[in-house]
């Protein structure tokens, strides 16, 4: 008898530790939601003063579309995401945000968060970059105006250059 109980200690051990682990991972999440943001890339590409960049704002190779908001912000659209083409009419369902407002935006959802990131990393600690806070859409107004695409997106520059 003792044999076997020689044998089952480690067995022990070895649930008690997976168990502690399941447990303080469940204790662990966090209700962490993404704020969705949409950016009028129209209104970017039509105001765009800066001659050496205005010609290349969108750029297209076969497995990604990068958006260049005039040098102040560039978003990347995969080709595994699922754009979608729609009627000008469902434009007003969107509110746009501007890249200047990025900041005040990142603020408010530190400040939203705060006991989350505190429950998760035991500090407000704040994000690596703005793709684990924010859901990014891109729109993009039809040359016929007619329609419009929304594209989700990721921040490649996280950086954001403001003037």
């Amino acid at each position: 008898m003792a044999f076997i109980n020689i044998k089952m200690e480690p067995m022990n051990a070895l649930i008690k530790i997976v168990l502690f682990i399941l447990i303080t991972n469940c204790n662990a999440q966090t209700n962490l939601s993404k704020d969705t943001l949409y950016f009028n890339y129209s209104n970017y590409k039509n105001n765009c003063t800066n001659h050496l960049i205005k010609d290349n704002l969108k750029l297209t190779n076969s497995n990604t579309i990068q958006f260049n908001f005039c040098g102040n912000g560039i978003f990347i659209f995969k080709n595994e995401f699922i754009s979608d083409t729609l009627s000008i009419d469902k434009l007003k369902k969107y509110s746009f945000t501007s890249l200047e407002k990025i900041r005040v935006l990142e603020k408010k959802w530190l400040n939203k968060n705060e006991e989350e990131l505190i429950k998760k990393y035991g500090f407000p600690y704040p994000p690596q970059n703005k793709n684990s806070i924010f859901e990014n859409y891109v729109i993009e107004i039809l040359k016929d105006e007619d329609s419009f695409v929304i594209y989700p997106v990721v921040w490649k520059n996280i950086n954001i250059k403001m003037k």
